[in-house]
């Protein structure tokens, strides 16, 4: 038991002397050590669990941030659009009118790709984290890399 083993046979437990009721105590001991050791493994797991919660729902926030504006900028876009076709059949579509509508898809295409590309950096920055936790093999890293995707994340 000293040594941690919760399954050694406790001898002399059914003797009717002091050394059979030194052994029932002992087992009453193991049994106890074998509970602790079984909360102690729950609270592990209970605590794992929590920053698993935790780390999921900054992740969800973190995502949520450039694909919303995606969203946005896509909605946004397609309000564009429809006020580009109103533009074509009036007939009094001008050169400058085709410059702004340009200009805007433009801009659009430009904010939807930097937010889609930061939600998929994002993703991988935390899909490398899951990597980094369930592996136990080393691997080379460039530290600048690994702090900003800590600060990114």
């Amino acid at each position: 038991l000293a040594a941690g083993r919760l399954d050694a046979e406790i001898p002399g437990t059914t003797d009717h002397d002091e050394i059979g009721d030194m052994s029932r105590a002992l087992l009453v001991f193991r049994d106890s050590m074998r509970a602790n050791a079984a909360l102690t493994n729950e609270l592990a797991e209970n605590s794992r669990l929590a920053s698993l919660g935790a780390m999921v729902a900054g992740m969800a926030h973190e995502l949520n941030t450039p694909i919303g504006n995606a969203l946005s900028v896509s909605s946004t876009l397609e309000e564009q659009c429809k006020t580009f076709r109103k533009d074509l059949g009036s007939e009094r579509l001008m050169r400058s009118s085709l410059e702004r509508h340009a200009i805007n898809l433009e801009e659009a295409a430009s904010l939807i790709r930097r937010n889609v590309l930061r939600a998929a950096a994002q993703i991988g920055s935390f899909k490398q984290v899951a990597v980094d936790q369930t592996s136990g093999r080393r691997r080379e890293f460039h530290l600048d890399d690994v702090l900003a995707s800590v600060v990114q994340s």
